[in-house]
């Protein structure tokens, strides 16, 4: 049976703690936004190296937009102001529910910047909507599947199976798993030569021993066996980077991801030779152009 000793929800008493929580969550979400985007591009590249996908390069690394913040505060003021759970229930569910809503972001960051991921009709929409649908949308749903004014505490009378179904933990996991599935769903409808050679370029960067960081140009300390090594892998994933970028070709749709990755597979590249070396600056470059052109349409 439910707690007949739960508080009757009125929308007055709900009001009073959710403003000055809104207020106060909004000033935390603006002095946090570099953390907090930081933590969500985290969690992308944690999900790219999950599936076999090394995620080194990608536009988040040297380019934070305002979007890479979860934008949490509805999300926990909703869930503070939630006077019928305890005070422990509240704190609980708002930060599991923010790790949740960063997981959300973190599948329109992969949407958005992943090379993995061939552009198709699809997609942009997909990509827009998502991001759009999570300024507001997403943290209201959190709040309202962990901790709306309906949630009734699950009673010993309930079977296990009911119980987990109804469970609040499990409710906006399934959420993330939901939105989650667009990334592989979308992958499936890229052309079969871009498919395939983006798979290839999967398995040929996990060959890659270390990647310098996007935004510096400076040399990791390693023996020169090592870079050999290493420079001969970064030069076998750039074929395979070209093959995928011929792909999208014939399907006219340019992948400006791609080209990112390009650059700076090339940028990272430390031959001997000065006069190579300044080649492979020169072709980065080009490359970094028809990336920020090719995203700008």
């Amino acid at each position: 049976m439910a707690d007949t000793n739960q508080p009757t929800f009125t929308l007055r008493r709900f009001l009073v703690r959710a403003i000055p929580f809104a207020v106060a969550s909004g000033i935390l979400w603006k002095l946090t936004a570099t953390q907090n985007a930081a933590f969500t591009v985290w969690i992308t590249k944690t999900l790219h190296t999950i599936v076999g996908r090394p995620a080194p390069y990608l536009y988040c690394d040297e380019t934070t937009l305002f979007w890479h913040a979860t934008m949490f505060p509805p999300l926990v003021a909703l869930t503070l102001s939630a006077y019928w759970l305890s005070w422990p229930q509240r704190v609980l569910r708002a930060c599991v529910g923010y790790v949740v809503y960063c997981g959300i972001t973190a599948i329109a960051i992969t949407l958005n910047e992943s090379p993995y991921l061939q552009q198709t009709p699809l997609l942009t929409p997909l990509t827009s909507t998502l991001v759009n649908a999570n300024y507001l949308m997403f943290g209201v749903v959190i709040w309202v599947l962990a901790a709306g004014p309906w949630y009734q505490a699950v009673t010993s009378g309930h079977g296990r199976a009911r119980a987990m179904v109804q469970g609040w933990l499990t409710r906006i996991c399934l959420l993330w798993l939901a939105v989650a599935l667009i990334a592989p769903l979308s992958s499936l409808l890229g052309t079969r030569n871009g498919m395939v050679a983006r798979a290839e370029l999967g398995r040929v960067m996990n060959d890659i021993a270390f990647f310098p960081q996007p935004s510096g140009d400076e040399s990791l300390l390693v023996d020169r066996t090592a870079q050999l090594q290493r420079d001969g892998a970064a030069k076998i994933a750039l074929t395979i980077v070209q093959r995928a970028i011929e792909a999208d070709q014939e399907s006219d749709r340019p992948s400006g991801p791609l080209w990112y990755l390009s650059a700076h597979l090339i940028n990272s590249l430390r031959p001997d030779d000065p006069e190579l070396r300044a080649q492979f600056k020169t072709q980065a470059a080009i490359a970094l152009k028809l990336a920020k052109k090719t995203r700008s349409h």
